[in-house]
């Protein structure tokens, strides 16, 4: 969907069945939106330093269409995703294909982010659940069938952080036009405001969302 490493070569030495998606999944935020958002969004005394977080072009890549395109290549019903960072120290595949063959459709699991340890649901049958957003994208399920928890031996994620340059506020200002009461959204935007080092923006902007103890964990 538009690497710029080497992930298809790596996928394609391993055996992968790889297919390169023939679409951009680029998009552009106009100006005048930007401006809009960042008078909403951005206190005034931190104007200069969220100038230096926008390129002219306002690009970002829809990371919730790229993950949506991938269903014309996949051929099983079940997905999961897993991130470029992610790590499979266990992956009971015998166990979750019979879990699967009974009638599962709906599993939690256990990720870690360094310290954190939580139970997370990526996986999802691709004829109904969608990814919706761009940058910070969630998968939401349509499904209401009761969700399955797989035991740490059964299967384990660890996403390996690695510092990067962050570019999503653009994404997410794109989302906040298309949805400005969803609430993960606001919730996402008000947590890159933090990292993009506009702390009065977002303390503020947590805080008139009444859940300022999510501050907390980022400061």
């Amino acid at each position: 969907t538009g690497s710029t490493d080497n992930t298809v070569h790596l996928a394609k030495s391993y055996g992968f069945k790889t297919y390169i998606a023939q679409r951009s999944f680029m998009e552009t935020l106009s100006t005048k939106s930007i401006k809009m958002l960042k008078k909403l969004h951005i206190e005034e005394d931190e104007n200069e330093r969220a100038n230096t977080l926008f390129k002219d072009d306002h690009t970002y890549f829809n990371f919730g269409m790229a993950r949506n395109e991938l269903h014309k290549y996949v051929t099983n019903e079940i997905v999961i995703q897993i991130d470029g960072s992610d790590t499979v120290p266990v992956f009971d595949f015998e166990y979750i294909n019979e879990q699967i063959k009974s009638g599962v459709r709906r599993f939690e699991y256990t990720q870690i982010y360094g310290p954190v340890e939580l139970t997370i649901s990526r996986f999802y049958e691709k004829n109904v659940d969608v990814w919706e957003g761009r940058t910070h994208e969630i998968l939401t399920h349509k499904s209401k069938k009761e969700i399955t928890f797989l035991p740490k031996d059964k299967l384990t994620v660890v996403h390996n952080y690695q510092p990067k340059k962050r570019t999503y506020l653009s994404g997410l200002f794109a989302d906040i036009l298309e949805k400005p009461n969803h609430t993960r959204t606001l919730y996402y935007l008000g947590r890159e405001l933090m990292f993009s080092g506009l702390f009065k923006s977002s303390i503020k902007y947590y805080l008139s969302l009444k859940i300022g103890n999510s501050i907390y964990y980022y400061l």
